[in-house]
């Protein structure tokens, strides 16, 4: 059985090293580009799907990067 991990708000931001405002940002409206993070509602809640997160991430073509050129997830 495979298992997904399945990240809240605060948990996403931790995980990317951003705050949890940044996660909000991404989620209504997107980076520079208009890209937005990939999330799914339960409820009021914004979920994340790690491994959906991470495949955006590596491919770059949904998430590149902030306004300022910052890649999400680096320092």
């Amino acid at each position: 059985m495979i298992y997904r991990c399945f990240l809240n708000v605060d948990e996403i931001a931790a995980f990317l090293r951003v705050s949890a405002k940044t996660i909000y940002r991404l989620v209504k409206e997107g980076n520079a580009k208009g890209q937005r993070l990939p999330h799914f509602k339960v409820g009021r809640r914004y979920m994340f799907d790690r491994d959906e997160v991470l495949g955006a991430l590596k491919s770059g073509d949904r998430l590149p990067a902030f306004a300022d050129g910052r890649e999400v997830g680096h320092v």
